[in-house]
């Protein structure tokens, strides 16, 4: 069984060798993260809108009111690393790619996060597997301005004997032309039932203030659900955008409309 489980992973780390070939392979440590990054329950706005305490961005399903389980096999996006504004108070954002975590109980999600702690700006390369525990990849370089990607790639069964879905996480600096892969396993039913493409304020004994960011621009969000790769709005399955908001229901971040290409979308930071 481990001899399959390793050809698995050579599999999967082959195929994402390929498209990598010309950058070098970046072996990060993990370190446990204090914050958590998982999507608290929401509500629906008009037809095509929800709101979030914590969430903004783009949620991609094959139904938004009864979403075929099993269903999505990869997300992938890409973001440029924004500038902060300092804060009188500590405040978080972080920046994702995932499966699940939109009316499913785990979350399989890797990205960036961009925090002010006592008024230094900090950007760092994360990823978890909710309802485990989240982990900042030491090493990997975050940098204001970087380009980054992120993809979440769930591996069939089949290739993974035993009980649990492996996932294997990949994040790509192309600025500095490196990357790192994350392959992880989840022991839990890993539902599969949305993609998502996310600007967050993450959880720590709350939600945390969200950092002041102006605007992040999210492009190439690509997803694969039942085969059939293509753009947040592929007409082969249904998408929410999502607008952050306060306790209040003041605004906190806002979701622009897609791209004509349906690849991309701002965040644009609002009064919180």
């Amino acid at each position: 069984m481990a001899m399959l489980k390793a050809i698995a992973l050579a599999f999967c780390f082959g195929r994402m060798l390929v498209a990598a070939q010309d950058y070098t392979f970046i072996k990060c440590s993990l370190s446990p993260r204090d914050r958590v990054s998982h999507n608290f329950p929401h509500a629906r706005m008009g037809s095509n809108t929800q709101f979030s305490g914590n969430w903004c961005g783009y949620v991609a399903q094959t139904n938004l009111s009864n979403p075929a389980p099993y269903s999505v096999t990869k997300v992938s996006g890409s973001w440029i690393v924004p500038s902060v504004l300092p804060s009188a108070v500590n405040t978080a954002c972080a920046i994702w790619v995932g499966i699940d975590g939109s009316g499913s109980p785990s979350v399989e999600q890797i990205g960036t996060s961009h925090d002010v702690t006592n008024g230094v700006a900090n950007h760092y390369a994360w990823f978890e597997m909710f309802p485990q525990g989240s982990h900042n990849l030491i090493g990997f370089p975050v940098e204001v301005g970087d380009s980054i990607s992120a993809d979440v790639w769930y591996v069939p069964v089949s290739l993974v004997p035993g009980p649990g879905s492996l996932f294997v996480l990949k994040i790509t600096n192309h600025t500095k032309r490196m990357y790192t892969v994350v392959p992880s396993i989840l022991t839990v039913d890993v539902k599969r039932l949305s993609a998502e493409w996310i600007v967050e304020a993450p959880f720590l004994n709350g939600t945390e203030p969200l950092t002041h960011f102006s605007n992040i621009s999210l492009f190439e969000c690509i997803a694969e659900v039942n085969g059939v790769s293509g753009a947040i709005n592929n007409p082969s399955w249904q998408n929410d955008s999502m607008n952050m908001v306060s306790p209040s229901g003041a605004p906190k971040s806002v979701a622009s409309p897609l791209s004509v290409d349906g690849k991309s979308f701002s965040v644009i930071w609002d009064s919180n």
